[in-house]
């Protein structure tokens, strides 16, 4: 996905909470990363050790 997909998922109850330049985090804990070879959007899951 762009990064402006992404962006267009934000919604009244699911707000942007991070948003940087390589990651989007919303407040229901979905979390997008940039893939660097080519620059889209990919859901990905965050561990905290």
């Amino acid at each position: 996905m762009t990064k402006e997909e992404v962006l267009k998922l934000e919604s009244e109850d699911n707000r942007i909470i991070n948003c940087t330049g390589n990651k989007i985090e919303f407040a229901n804990g979905d979390v997008y990363a940039m893939s660097s070879p080519g620059r889209l959007f990919y859901k990905v899951k965050c561990f905290v050790l």
